[in-house]
Parts: structure tokens; C-alpha cells; sequence
């Protein structure tokens, strides 16, 4: 980011968007709490699960980025509970922030309101009554870098950068990869003109990479998947992927032709 273009943000809009953030991500956190209620602390046992090397199931393991900064952040804090609920705030903020700077040098500063607005009603809105993981969070952060970057049109090296922690928080960031393959070449399609061959070494260089880096930590951090005695499902055991494709269609469909109070549409892949 340009220096001056920074500093005018920051005199411009610094404390206004700084305090909206912080109220949005209070909010989130105050309305997640409202609707899984004492069922929260599920989350945070998952969290710690993956600290212990005993997650809910295998596929968490290799999701240690959030479970572990909040594990470092208990120590000066003394809780680990404390220590979740401050991450999950910062996150939220974080992610507002980043909403109302990348729509601001989009598209400029009404936009970014409306943007934030939207941002945080719609996280509102896709609450899942049962479950709010440590990533879920990170992984509003790291979709809302990624739009900004693909509308800013971001080299490979933004991309890598962005892939390499976003990997670590779960493995949605494999979908940052698959467009690094695919958008140099459907680009060049439409233009006629050769594609940019370093974003798509670079996402097949970040696909592989990231597939060994999540086995590994699997296999280096497991001990023992709690998860098909904990919840009476001994057919989900072992999986490296959890297929919920037909759930999610599932849970649209009802959505619409059955609605309830809790609008749970979406679980995500």
C-alpha cells in the first residue's frame, strides 16, 4: 500500500473504523454465544482437542494455527477459554477492518460501509446453532484477503503468502490454489494472449506443498480421534475428508421449503 494512500486512511477513517470493527466483532461474538449457548464450550474443547493431539476428528489436526495461538495467548491471560474468546473477537475484528479497507480502495468509502454492513449481517445470518470453530473465524479473514486480492489483481507472490498461513487454519485455503491453477489460464482464453504460467506454478507448487503439509501434521500430531466415540459415529473414522456436498444442498433446500428460527443453511466443505 502506498504510504500516503495509508496515512490518509488512517487520519480519514483510523478511529471511525477502528471502533465499528470492535463493536461488530463484540456483537458477533455476543450473538454467537446467544444461539449455541452452553453448547459453546464444545468449540473450545475442540480447539484444545487439537492442541492435545485428541481432536473431534482426524481432519482437525492439521488445523493447528488457531487452536495453538490460542494456546500461546492463554499463558500471559491464564485461561484458555479467555484466551479463545479474545482470538475469535480479534478475528472478527480483523476481518471487518480488512472488509472496509479492501472495499474502500475498491470502490470508495460508501461502499465500504455498505460492504462492512453486509459483511457483518450475513455472518449473523449463517450462524451454525451447534458449532463456531477457532478457524471459522480465521477463515473470514483470510476469504476476505483473498476477494480483495483477485479484485486488486494480486500477483502470485500475495497469493503464496496468503495460501501458506491460510493452509494452516483449515483446508478451504486449498480453493485459494485451485484458482492460481485455473484463472491464469481461463484469462488468457478470453484474452488471446498466453497466460501467466508463475501464478499457475505457483498454485500447483502451493497444491501439493499444502497436501503434504496437512498429511504431515496429521500423522506427526495425531494420537487418537475422539470423535466417532464422543459422537456415537464409528463410520467417520480415519476419513481425510469429510464430504458434506449433499448436506449442504440438503440443508439449502429445506431452508427455503421448510424454514426455522435457526436459517442453518450451510455446512461448510
Amino acid at each position: 500500500m502506498d504510504r500516503r494512500l495509508f496515512l490518509h486512511i488512517v487520519e480519514a477513517h483510523g478511529i471511525s473504523w477502528t471502533l465499528a470493527a470492535l463493536l461488530g466483532a463484540v456483537a458477533q461474538f455476543r450473538m454467537i454465544v446467544t444461539i449455541i449457548g452452553a453448547a459453546y464450550g464444545d468449540s473450545i474443547a475442540a480447539a484444545q482437542g487439537v492442541v492435545a493431539g485428541m481432536p473431534h476428528w482426524q481432519v482437525y489436526q492439521s488445523r493447528i494455527l488457531g487452536p495453538w495461538a490460542v494456546q500461546l495467548l492463554s499463558g500471559p491471560i491464564g485461561s484458555f477459554k479467555s484466551a479463545y474468546v479474545l482470538y475469535t473477537i480479534g478475528l472478527y475484528f480483523l476481518a471487518g477492518l480488512a472488509m472496509l479497507v479492501a472495499a474502500y480502495r475498491l470502490y470508495g468509502a460508501r461502499t465500504a460501509w455498505i460492504a462492512f454492513l453486509c459483511f457483518h449481517i450475513l455472518c449473523m445470518i449463517l450462524i451454525n446453532s451447534r458449532w463456531h470453530y477457532i478457524w471459522d473465524g480465521g477463515e473470514l479473514l483470510s476469504f476476505t484477503l483473498f476477494c480483495y486480492f483477485v479484485l486488486a489483481d494480486k500477483d502470485w507472490r500475495w497469493m503464496t503468502g496468503l495460501f501458506c498461513v491460510s493452509i494452516l487454519n483449515r483446508e478451504s485455503a486449498f480453493f485459494i490454489a485451485a484458482w492460481m491453477i485455473l484463472y491464469p489460464f481461463l484469462v488468457a482464453i478470453l484474452d488471446r494472449a498466453r497466460p501467466r504460467l508463475s501464478m499457475a506454478l505457483a498454485g500447483l507448487v502451493c497444491m501439493v506443498g499444502g497436501t503434504l503439509l496437512v498429511q504431515g501434521l496429521r500423522v506427526a500430531l495425531l494420537q487418537r480421534e475422539i470423535g466417532p466415540d464422543l459422537f456415537g459415529m464409528p463410520e467417520m473414522a480415519g476419513r481425510s475428508f469429510h464430504p458434506h456436498l449433499q448436506d449442504n444442498m440438503t440443508y439449502l433446500i429445506d431452508a427455503f421449503l421448510h424454514p426455522t428460527m435457526e436459517f442453518n443453511i450451510l455446512i461448510v466443505v
